[in-house]
């Protein structure tokens, strides 16, 4: 199942600014991330198609928020001209938890990151775009997480108690599951990448990019 949001970055919402698509995988934690400037169509199925295009697995799912708002109708516009009908469904009007693998990486990975502030001009796309490149890879590939496995009563039966799976990247769960076809050219390009990436040279190249898109808020935004 595929989940998504659009984060906005502004206080405001008024005139051009930058939006976040953000596509997170349910069963292996694997997220992706593009920046667009604008919510046209032509751009967001571009962002779309940028996403997609990095995906080392087939998007068979697609689950989204009830919401009335542009994303949502743009989303399966665009699966449904790209893709052979995959499956949709929705998340139930005031449900937050039946989003919550998007919302919680949401948080995490864009909120966390970037912050909440403003973003609207070409430069900020630019560096937010590279940002979330190796973002991508220092996730998917490099950061182990926990996943939740189940909810049991605790024998008082007064607390919930969880259980999770061992830490693992997404890489590693998406070589591991069942039903999960790997293209053999991205097994191989993704385990050399693997193989090639340091994360702590990846992670100060991170936050240079972060620095940059700071220095860029001082430049004239468009709109």
């Amino acid at each position: 199942m595929r989940q998504r949001t659009a984060g906005h970055h502004c206080v405001e919402t008024t005139g051009e600014y930058i939006h976040t698509l953000h596509l997170v995988d349910v069963t292996t934690g694997w997220c992706e991330a593009a920046a667009v400037l604008g919510r046209s169509y032509l751009v967001v199925r571009d962002g779309f198609a940028r996403l997609v295009a990095r995906l080392p697995f087939a998007v068979l799912h697609v689950h989204t928020d009830n919401g009335s708002e542009f994303f949502t109708a743009h989303l399966e516009r665009f699966f449904a001209e790209r893709l052979e009908d995959p499956e949709r469904s929705r998340s139930r009007e005031y449900q937050k938890n039946d989003a919550r693998f998007v919302e919680q990486r949401n948080g995490d990975l864009i909120r966390g990151y970037v912050g909440d502030g403003r973003l609207d001009t070409v430069a900020q796309v630019r560096v937010l775009n590279r940002f979330y490149e190796k973002l991508s890879v220092y996730h998917n590939l490099c950061q182990p997480v926990l996943r939740l496995q189940e909810k049991v009563p605790s024998e008082d039966g007064q607390r919930i108690l969880r259980r999770y799976s061992p830490a693992s990247t997404p890489w590693a769960r998406l070589c591991a599951a069942e039903g999960v076809q790997v293209k053999a050219e991205d097994r191989v390009r993704l385990d050399q990448l693997y193989d090639d990436t340091n994360p702590r040279a990846l992670k100060r190249e991170m936050e240079d990019l972060l620095a940059q898109l700071v220095r860029a808020h001082h430049r004239q935004p468009l709109g």
